[in-house]
């Protein structure tokens, strides 16, 4: 595995390096992570770029900013984890009975 990392094909982050920048989630800081993540692949030669992520950290008590798209507007809302634990509950029960 080390030797996939030290060549740029396997980048391995933490929470804290990843969602959880500046101890709380927010979506704009992600989605800029994830075009440098793919830019950088891009200049590094890969045709192909994976992620794999794992939403564990939704779950721990932390502030999130997340931008609820209106019909002609678009909002930030800050909320706790509370919330984002619900929404994850919600989605996930979705799921399961689709």
């Amino acid at each position: 595995m080390q030797e996939t990392m030290d060549t740029g094909q396997l980048e391995v982050r933490r929470w804290q390096d990843a969602y959880l920048r500046g101890d709380h989630f927010d979506q704009n800081a992600m989605l800029a992570l994830i075009e440098e993540v793919l830019q950088s692949a891009d200049t590094a030669g890969y045709s192909r770029t994976r992620l794999l992520a794992h939403m564990e950290w939704a779950l721990l008590d932390k502030p999130a900013s997340i931008t609820w798209w209106n019909t002609r507007r678009a909002s930030t809302m800050c909320f706790p984890s509370t919330m984002m634990q619900w929404c994850v509950r919600t989605i996930c029960r979705n799921l399961a009975q689709a």
